[in-house]
């Protein structure tokens, strides 16, 4: 098993990542319902939603790779640790 800090640390990005994941679904979805809603009824090229789209995709996926990895990391962590301490040398 890995230690109590290694496990913290794998596990601090997750929690803050999630959070990030939350708070951006939470505060930045409802608008782009709305733009995608308004956007198209606009006179043709006042402004085109498609970058708009896009560019909230692209980050929102980039958490959720963000996500999945950190995901696998704090699941490697206690597997990858061989260097186990167990007091054999105290006898």
């Amino acid at each position: 098993m890995a230690t109590f800090m290694e496990i913290l640390s794998a596990s601090f990005f997750l929690i803050i990542n999630t959070v990030i994941l939350i708070v951006v679904t939470v505060t930045v979805g409802p608008i782009i319902d709305w733009l995608a809603v308004w956007l198209p009824n606009q006179p043709v090229g006042l402004l085109d939603y498609t970058p708009i789209q896009l560019t909230f995709g692209a980050f929102y996926g980039m958490i959720c790779v963000i996500e999945l990895g950190l995901f696998v990391q704090l699941f490697l962590v206690p597997i990858i640790r061989t260097d186990y301490n167990t007091g054999e040398e105290d006898f």
